[in-house]
């Protein structure tokens, strides 16, 4: 399995649309300077003057460039290709090993393949980009939503904020956990409080230990704002298509696997809601957590497609 998907990674990384994303210049360019000046993170970029680098620059993604700064330092460019492919391959590897722990192999090597081979998820994850680290890290974190393990919640709250700007998207899903804990029974309920407590700290531990602080807060908005210009100021723009509302035939074609599980989801939801037994209730949690999580990134993707970087794996 693990074979297949590298082979599949590699046949889109070879191909020449890659070579045309500008993207991938600036985190090697960034990888380098880091790597040349012998620091762990940028405090300028003096070849950016037009938007004030070199005076100060301001890093949205610090701990992904800590991963192809080490990526650059071994194998140079390829070497930071490499290691954002490798967050990707990881994210497999774990959506792979927590489905082989709950149905036969074979089911699980199918659903990797129905979730990491869709052509639009597959295209974003073969980028080298710094969501290839958001989506392992927002991987982990739900998976330890799932467990209710406090501890380990925080710290996958913590790596995604340091990871990537939207820190907002790990305190949405605490929101929908403190939420979820109000129609809990009592016992049950303390438990979901932790994990709604203990990932928001890891939340805002992520943002105080960001040493861009507080200019990591600023990015973020800043950055929110892009797709509504996507719309007006830049609708011109010659890049940014995920940023861009996709037609209703497209979004349908693009979100097919989505759309059919959440609604057979929301199906079986609704057949089980009589059931009162202790299994049952503790199933129902993580069914209402990935609905709720997962419709949110569902109507988010009508209007910004690279929301689904989020709802194919959830």
């Amino acid at each position: 399995l693990l074979a297949l998907v590298a082979a599949f990674g590699w046949f889109y990384r070879l191909k020449p649309i890659y070579e045309g994303d500008p993207d991938r210049y600036y985190h090697m360019a960034l990888s380098r300077l880091a790597v040349d000046q012998g620091t762990i993170f940028l405090r300028s970029v003096p070849q950016v003057e037009n938007l004030g680098w070199g005076d100060y620059f301001l890093d949205k993604e610090f701990l992904f460039h800590q991963v192809t700064n080490l990526g650059y330092l071994l194998g140079g460019n390829s070497g930071v290709e490499l290691s954002s492919f490798f967050c990707a391959l990881l994210a497999v590897i774990v959506f792979y090993l927590y489905a082989a722990g709950r149905m036969p192999v074979y089911g699980a090597a199918g659903l990797v393949l129905l979730t990491f081979a869709s052509p639009y998820f597959a295209f974003r994850m073969a980028l080298l980009r710094p969501h290839t680290l958001a989506v392992l890290t927002f991987l982990l974190m739900s998976l330890s939503v799932l467990a209710r393990r406090p501890v380990l919640v925080a710290l996958t709250s913590l790596l995604f904020v340091l990871s990537y700007h939207a820190f907002y998207v790990p305190l949405l899903c605490m929101g929908v956990v403190g939420a979820l804990s109000f129609l809990e029974q009592e016992k049950d309920r303390k438990a979901l409080r932790e994990v709604f407590f203990y990932g928001t700290a890891g939340c805002v531990a992520g943002l105080l230990l960001n040493p861009y602080f507080p200019g990591n807060i600023f990015l973020a908005f800043i950055h929110a704002r892009i797709p509504g210009l996507m719309k007006g100021e830049l609708r011109n723009a010659q890049f940014g298509d995920e940023l861009i509302p996709l037609r209703a035939d497209q979004y349908i074609e693009v979100f097919s696997f989505p759309l059919v599980v959440m609604f057979l989801s929301l199906f079986l939801l609704g057949l089980d809601l009589g059931r009162r037994e202790e299994a049952a209730r503790r199933a129902r949690y993580r069914l209402f957590y990935l609905l709720a999580v997962g419709l949110f990134f569902l109507l988010v993707s009508y209007r910004i497609a690279r929301a689904g970087e989020y709802l194919i794996p959830l």
